[in-house]
């Protein structure tokens, strides 16, 4: 984890049942909203849980076949944050990174979960929202190289 991570949620003065190592794709589409899926009612960003011995890299490129049935390209890297997150039989942390991501070509197999564009706030956590309005904000800040006309004179 890298310092000064953003910490989201409240941590409760019992001891955390489970930490868990996550990473996250963040895919915007054109209109400027953000891939998640659905899971009941909760809304997430594509990926997960990193398992022994995967990179978080690794992590998004199985848990993207698993929930949405398709490949992803994984970009540049947006950040780390904290999430903790308050369970039936007490609190997790999940230490959580993100990627900026395209997806890519659909698999045989059967999605896990639907896709739907959302704006940020719609993630079920708040490390989510984070996440996607920092990607957006890169976006739009960026400015792109255009060819200009040599003007006669």
């Amino acid at each position: 984890m890298e310092p000064n991570v953003p910490v989201f949620g409240r941590r409760s003065g019992e001891a955390i049942k489970k930490t868990r190592e996550c990473a996250y794709a963040i895919v915007i589409n054109r209109d400027g909203l953000v891939a998640g899926t659905r899971d009941g009612d909760h809304i997430h960003l594509p990926g997960g849980g990193v398992d022994f011995p995967e990179t978080p890299i690794e992590a998004i490129h199985r848990e993207v076949r698993e929930e949405l049935a398709c490949k992803v390209n994984i970009g540049e890297r947006i950040g780390q944050a904290l999430q903790y997150i308050e369970l039936e039989d007490g609190h997790a942390a999940h230490y959580a990174t993100f990627y900026a991501a395209e997806l890519g070509e659909s698999i045989h197999s059967t999605a896990e979960h639907e896709l739907i564009w959302v704006e940020p706030e719609s993630f079920t956590h708040e490390h989510h929202t984070w996440a996607a309005r920092k990607q957006l904000l890169s976006l739009s800040t960026r400015i792109p190289a255009i060819a200009v006309a040599a003007q006669p004179q």
